[in-house]
């Protein structure tokens, strides 16, 4: 975890440009992959866990932004479900009160993504019990739901930050590309140099009641506000090792033909909204800026 004290984050002793970072985006996104690589920098600070959900307090915001004061460094957040969640719209309030935020949405093509989750969650027990007690079928229509929608990228754009859209496939295939537009933006030093390693892959248990258990502890840590233990924990490959193991990909579950269509239908919703809001900043990267005053900007005006 780096500390708020490292200094030596930005660019040309010139302060970054944002004050928050939002990164939001389904699970199987690949959002555990852009924290591990935003947090190795140290012009972004999580000084907490990994999803905080800083939007939703602005109390906690501040907190945490007045902690970090003077010392060069960018507020970091992963949440994955923050692009479904009503308090969203507090990362709105907050822009207009002259804080500096980026929200950063990622995107992946949605029938990958479902096959990827119904994986995961079929390793574990707990939170796939509902699903299964919907019958034939349930998991993957459980899946379908929380996918990124269209109208949830439009609510997204209209909250007057800046939003840079990265797809996953840029995200995981041209990384360094990728690392480098985020240091432009952000006004920060150049990442190093990425090796390249796997990412978001599907895993299954190893012993269900263990996988069980570690759920139940992760609950607990972060109900008593153990939220650098429970990061270190979930961050450690040793522990991760010990419960779960990795998919071979043959056994990742099929979808059904009118699901995949569903599916291809939604990505190509969420395509077309986020082509409509941003500019392209290259392969798989869209940028759109907000106007001055937190309103969100035509197009043209990124």
């Amino acid at each position: 975890m780096i500390e708020p004290s490292r200094r030596g984050g930005t660019a040309g002793g010139a302060g970054p440009a944002y004050d928050y970072v939002l990164a939001v985006g389904p699970s199987r996104s690949g959002t555990t992959f852009l924290y591990r690589l935003l947090i190795a920098h140290p012009a972004f600070c999580a000084p907490e866990i990994k999803e905080a959900h800083y939007y939703r307090s602005a109390r906690r915001l501040e907190r945490a932004l007045g902690r970090l004061r003077g010392s060069g460094a960018i507020l970091l957040d992963i949440a994955d479900t923050a692009w479904s969640d009503r308090r969203l719209v507090e990362v709105a309030a907050r822009a207009g009160q002259g804080r500096r935020i980026l929200v950063v949405v990622l995107l992946r093509r949605h029938r990958d993504r479902a096959r990827s989750t119904m994986a995961y969650r079929k390793s574990r027990v707990i939170p796939t019990l509902p699903a299964w007690f919907a019958g034939p079928g349930g998991l993957e229509r459980a899946v379908e739901r929380d996918g990124l929608t269209a109208a949830a990228l439009e609510r997204i754009f209209a909250l007057g930050a800046d939003v840079l859209t990265i797809e996953f496939k840029a995200l995981t295939g041209e990384t360094q590309a990728v690392l480098n537009t985020v240091a432009r933006l952000c006004r920060t030093q150049p990442f190093d140099i990425v090796a390249a390693a796997p990412v978001n892959r599907a895993e299954r248990a190893r012993f269900p009641p263990l996988a069980a258990a570690a759920k139940l502890a992760a609950w607990a840590l972060r109900t008593l506000g153990a939220r650098r233990p429970l990061q270190a924990l979930k961050d450690d490959p040793r522990v991760v090792g010990l419960v779960f193991r990795p998919l071979d990909p043959e056994e990742l579950p099929a979808l059904s033909a009118e699901a995949a269509e569903r599916l291809e239908r939604q990505h190509s919703a969420c395509r077309a909204a986020v082509e409509a809001a941003s500019e392209p900043l290259g392969e798989g990267l869209w940028l759109a800026r907000a106007a001055p005053g937190g309103r969100p900007a035509s197009p043209a005006a990124a």
